[in-house]
């Protein structure tokens, strides 16, 4: 229940609010009134309510002046209710982030839904109040193994693990990366996050200590669909503690097995190395002409079989594959874009995320040759997209999927399954060719049809929302405010009323 404070200096306009607004309805009720600014901050500070009705102008103190005092101290989310509509207070009404303003008169059902989003901005303070709370708390357990006053206030539970994602230099990747994360569900348990500098430090807790390894197997599946949606970070994983005061150990094991992952990486990818001096003639040869006879399927295939032959003389020696594999790849990739004219952009292909990294994890000559193979396949279908028909095929493909899928969850990574390509590929194929970003696409569909249903349906609001792919109202009516400039309640009275 959220509780509310109006302040007006107009009787009748206190008591119409308190007894003509469904304060049951809107999950709030009112616990106080004032017909004065002074009294009202006053009464204010002593409540501390969520949402404050104000008017502009009342004697001792205007509804601005309000706002700016008790902003500073208070969590409150305003709305300003008030028969002023001259755009200076309308200007810094919008400079002082209030949730609404609305202009008197007004109906009982514009102040319902002024009160929802209200509701959206107060729920949003509370969640920043808490993660930031929460990190506090995180760091001076990781720094001294203490927290303040010797309470955490953080899930309790007797496994607690952390994994620290070391990223390069994009910024974006770890707020994604952060946004993924928190959307994360344990069983018994609740995951954190803290960035620190360039890394980030998941700490997951869970009831029961993790004897079996099940804990740790969830996490690592975790981090593997993160690396699978096209971020691109190394990653460390500590031991399993047993209370918040050891946290640090954790983060230190995942600190040091970070460290050797980027070192183990960097030594692979290194490109000139013994190997090449040894073999490196031969390869070069293979991969000139693999990549000159992409086109010539017959050819293509006995080139392929002759690097099988040339790999398999490494004796099984899996780290010397690995070595060779690599730098037979750089090559071939060198003379493929000398050959086209054509770079391979890092949205066709993420090298690490696809080559590198999974050729580090493979295990037998078998599946690196298999990489081999994904990669000449990649290749070619960069030869035929030259042209532009198979992205214009694979672009409608993809509006094809989100269509009949509209009213689902729709994930990059479900679009990328159907039409079999990489996911950060599609995106920016599908931006060159329509000038959309995939998820504009989608809410560009998705609010048509919602303001189609206002217009010719009965339908309550909460059902179109989920008949367009929204789980909650509070977030359609956020993404349809946005979208068209009004609450959808206001877009279906503008529609009526043309009629």
């Amino acid at each position: 229940m959220f509780t509310v404070f109006i302040a007006d200096d107009e009787a009748k306009v206190i008591s119409g609010l308190i007894h003509r607004v469904n304060w049951k309805k809107v999950n709030a009720d009112v616990i106080g009134y004032a017909d004065n600014g002074k009294e009202a901050r006053n009464r204010i500070v002593e409540l501390r309510p969520d949402i404050v009705i104000t008017d502009i102008y009342m004697p001792g103190m205007t509804g601005i002046e309000l706002i700016n005092e008790l902003s500073e101290t208070l969590d409150t989310v305003f709305i300003i209710f008030s028969a002023y509509s001259e755009f200076e207070y309308a200007r810094e009404a919008i400079h002082l982030n209030v949730a609404d303003y609305l202009i008197k008169p007004v109906n009982i059902h514009e102040i319902e839904t002024a009160l929802e989003q209200a509701q959206e901005k107060v729920l949003e303070k509370r969640r920043s109040s808490v993660t930031k709370n929460e990190e506090y708390m995180l760091m001076k357990l990781m720094d001294t193994g203490k927290a303040e006053q010797g309470k955490t206030e953080l899930y309790e539970g007797a496994a607690i693990m952390a994994v620290v994602l070391g990223f390069t230099d994009k910024e974006t990747d770890i707020i994604k990366a952060r946004e993924k994360i928190q959307e994360w569900k344990v069983i018994n348990g609740k995951i954190y996050t803290v960035q620190r500098g360039k890394r980030l430090i998941i700490a997951g807790v869970q009831t029961q200590f993790d004897t079996d390894g099940s804990f740790r197997r969830w996490m690592l599946m975790r981090i593997r669909e993160l690396r699978e949606s096209g971020l691109e970070f190394y990653w460390g994983m500590g031991c399993t503690v047993e209370d918040w005061g050891e946290l640090g150990r954790s983060v230190c094991a995942a600190e040091e097995m970070l460290a050797y992952s980027e070192f183990y990486q960097e030594q692979v990818e290194e490109k000139w190395t013994e190997e090449k001096k040894t073999a490196g003639d031969k390869y070069a040869e293979y991969a000139e002409e693999l990549a000159i006879n992409l086109d010539d399927p017959l050819k293509e295939k006995e080139i392929i079989n002759q690097i099988r032959i040339l790999f398999r003389k490494t004796g099984g020696d899996a780290e010397k594959a690995k070595v060779i594999m690599i730098e037979f790849l750089y090559c071939f990739r060198e003379k493929f874009e000398e050959n086209y004219n054509k770079k391979i952009e890092q949205s066709e292909m993420e090298w690490k995320t696809d080559i590198v990294y999974k050729l580090i994890k493979a295990s037998t000559l078998d599946q690196m040759l298999t990489i081999l193979d994904f990669v000449v396949r990649r290749f070619q279908t960069a030869i035929a997209e030259q042209d532009g028909t198979a992205a214009q095929g694979m672009v409608g493909a993809v509006q094809k999927y989100i269509r009949r899928h509209l009213k689902e969850n729709i994930s990059l990574n479900d679009i990328a399954r159907e039409v079999d390509r990489n996911p950060t590929y599609i995106s920016h194929v599908f931006r060159a060719v329509t000038g959309e970003t995939l998820f504009e696409y989608i809410t560009r569909l998705r609010m048509e049809l919602a303001m189609k249903l206002l217009r010719e349906s009965s339908m309550k609001i909460q059902e179109i929302a989920a008949e367009t792919g929204y789980e909650e109202q509070s977030y359609f009516s956020q993404v349809f405010k946005k979208y068209t400039g009004k609450t959808a309640g206001s877009y279906r009275k503008m529609m009526y009323k043309d009629e």
